[in-house]
């Protein structure tokens, strides 16, 4: 009976796989007791790729990829109109095929709590020094995590995370300004923003083009451009005269006009509870369907009093609120410091930008520690901490704990990178340890949060060197082994601001380099007339022609 069922057409043996996992329950949200029906599914479906060795290939099988993980995908809460290029972290890195079934083992992996308080390795020491070149042809570099360091000295970078559609370079932002960071190819301007009275302006530092929104009468305080030509945009709007004040608005824009539009006064007012009434957006985050807003609430719109913190999930195409999450019930802090848990006025939320996945949020919590909550799903099944704590002062156990300057995920999606004033921590999700802790040789006693020594800013990245294999079979997920990683602590980047290149500028280039070619056939002419001043004429004209074509 065996032969006959693996002699069955493919079509007819993935029906058969999906009427194998699929749980005989309704698949209503379980008691907290009872796992989830995914988890069933994917156990199944593990089982059963174990009984022989063509279930396994069938099942890990890139044909079979999607009709088998891709329903698991949904049940997990992947929205199902996501393609799968779409995805912000898929578990695999820029050379490596992506898989819905690498998406499923990822999503299902971070679901799960961290058992205990990871221990924290000692710090290796990381200089200010670049990765080492790549000789071989068969082998590339790639960046699987950028993240800002702060520093007394030097611009202030953001990054916006790696992901790998970019295909192992990371994108730096420096007031309005940006850099391509790739350690194969070496750093770049990769163009800027320019932001003006309802008008931003996306340019790049190589063409001569440029991308516009126009927002009418808008003052852009905050906005993210989606890899679709969207622009969402949160600012302040003029009223309609009569010393009317201006109203806060988020909005979305293509390149001809504004598809939807939050009045956050009018639509998120809270009319029946004066103390949480008003609220205002602190920041927010993007993905190809769902814009993520941390929102803060006050009795008045001063704002000097919050009374409440709360995620707001808006779907990216029309506007409509889809949910309200906030960080979950329970104790205060999960810190096993009794002290920390009574702070209860600390709250490391508003400390730096939180980040977010297809399913999760990952951002500062009370006490001081980072909390990862499922904004797919209300109210959420998944909130947890990351226990990751560092006190002020190492020799004191008892001492008030830190709080981080920046977080960042991997281009996979598996690691988080933190970093502190001197520090750069890299937390593994899958297996929930610590994997690595790096210091980049600022010294300093404690860690507190940015002392002023001098010491220059820089961006912390987390490379990977991969090798290219022909012999690998076609069911792994890549071609590329991977073979060797580390840590650079970048200091400098390009000097100076990138600016756009305009038709003027290129025709006054074209204008010089044919006056040198005049200067040049002046002399040659020269040359061969002879004489003492006509040889005096042809070297100045020459040295002329040289130096005005260096301005």
């Amino acid at each position: 009976m065996a032969p006959t069922l693996l002699s069955l057409p493919s079509e007819l043996l993935i029906s058969i796989l999906q009427l194998a996992i699929t749980p005989s329950r309704p698949t209503h949200y379980p008691g907290p007791s009872t796992p989830p029906p995914t988890i069933d599914h994917i156990r199944q479906l593990h089982i059963l790729s174990r009984t022989c060795r063509f279930l396994y290939h069938f099942v890990t099988s890139p044909t079979s990829d999607r009709a088998l993980w891709h329903p698991l995908a949904v049940s997990l809460g992947i929205p199902a109109s996501i393609p799968l290029d779409s995805i912000l972290y898929a578990g695999t890195s820029a050379p490596q095929t992506r898989r819905w079934s690498e998406v499923v083992k990822l999503n299902y992996l971070w679901a799960l709590p961290f058992p205990g308080t990871p221990a924290l390795p000692k710090a290796h020491m990381i200089g200010n020094h670049a990765a080492p070149p790549v000789l071989d042809k068969g082998r590339r570099k790639t960046i699987e995590l950028c993240v800002a360091g702060l520093g007394a000295q030097g611009p202030v970078f953001e990054t916006a995370g790696v992901f790998a559609s970019d295909r192992g370079t990371a994108w730096v932002k420096s007031e309005h300004a940006r850099w391509c960071v790739d350690l194969d190819a070496g750093d770049k301007p990769a163009g800027g923003y320019s932001v003006s009275h309802g008008e931003v302006r996306e340019y790049s530092a190589e063409k001569t083009n440029f991308k516009r929104w126009d927002l009418g009468r808008m003052e852009v305080e905050q906005f993210r451009i989606l890899g679709s030509g969207l622009l969402v945009a949160l600012g302040e709007e003029d009223g309609d005269g009569d010393g009317e004040k201006g109203v806060k608005k988020l909005v979305c824009v293509d390149a001809e006009r504004r598809l939807w539009e939050l009045d956050i006064d009018r639509d998120w007012q809270d009319m029946e509870d004066d103390y949480e009434r008003w609220c205002k957006i602190s920041s927010f985050c993007v993905s190809s369907t769902t814009i993520v807003c941390l929102v803060l609430r006050a009795p008045d719109k001063t704002f000097a009093k919050l009374t409440r913190l709360e995620f707001r999930v808006v779907n990216v195409r029309t506007g409509e609120l889809e949910g309200i999450t906030g960080f979950g019930n329970g104790k205060l802090s999960s810190h096993p410091h009794p002290g920390i848990q009574r702070r209860g006025n600390l709250t490391s939320v508003l400390d730096f930008p939180f980040l977010i996945t297809d399913k999760y949020i990952i951002s500062g919590w009370q006490g001081g520690e980072l909390r990862v909550v499922d904004y797919r799903r209300f109210p959420p099944p998944t909130s947890y901490g990351i226990p990751l704590y560092l006190p002020l002062d190492e020799n004191d156990p008892n001492s008030f704990l830190h709080t981080f300057s920046a977080i960042t995920l991997s281009a996979d999606g598996r690691y988080l990178g933190a970093t502190t004033a001197k520090e750069l921590f890299v937390v593994d999700m899958v297996e929930k340890k610590v994997v690595g802790r790096y210091g980049n040789g600022r010294r300093g006693k404690g860690n507190l949060r940015n002392p002023q020594d001098g010491f220059p800013s820089g961006i912390w990245c987390v490379w990977k060197e991969w090798k290219y294999s022909e012999g690998r079979s076609s069911s792994s997920s890549s071609l590329w082994e991977e073979v060797g990683m580390g840590v650079v602590y970048k200091q400098r980047l390009l000097a100076g601001r990138p600016t756009m290149a305009t038709a003027s500028q290129k025709l006054e280039v074209i204008t010089r380099r044919h006056r040198w070619l005049a200067y040049a056939l002046v002399c040659i002419l020269c040359w061969q007339l002879g004489g003492t001043v006509w040889l005096v004429m042809a070297f100045v004209g020459s040295v002329t022609s040289v130096l005005y074509l260096q301005l």
